[in-house]
Parts: structure tokens; C-alpha cells; sequence
């Protein structure tokens, strides 16, 4: 599958359309198909981006 990856917190240059491996659902998980998205020029440098939902 394709995928746009962020390998740094400097703001959307920072982001790389490539290959992505498909993901497999584990017990009780689901997989959906996402048709379209969006992403603000901003995104890419808040902190709050990059903040996985553990940390707080």
C-alpha cells in the first residue's frame, strides 16, 4: 500500500510518499480502506503530531 510517512518534525517537506507494508488486524482490531484525507501545512510541526495517544 502507499503511505506518507513523517520522518521529522520540520514541517511538510518533511513528508515522503512511498511503500508501506499492509497492515494485519490482530484479535478484536479492523482493518478500513481510507478514501481521502487531509493534512494542514501546519501539522507536520505540532507537537501534539507526534505524540503517540500513551504519553499524555
Amino acid at each position: 500500500m502507499k503511505a506518507i510517512r513523517l520522518y521529522a518534525q520540520r514541517g511538510p517537506d518533511q513528508m515522503v510518499f512511498e511503500d508501506a507494508p499492509q497492515l494485519q488486524p490482530g484479535m478484536r482490531e479492523v482493518l478500513i480502506r481510507v478514501h481521502a484525507t487531509s493534512v494542514m501545512w501546519q501539522e507536520p510541526t505540532w507537537s501534539e503530531t507526534w505524540k503517540t495517544p500513551n504519553e499524555g
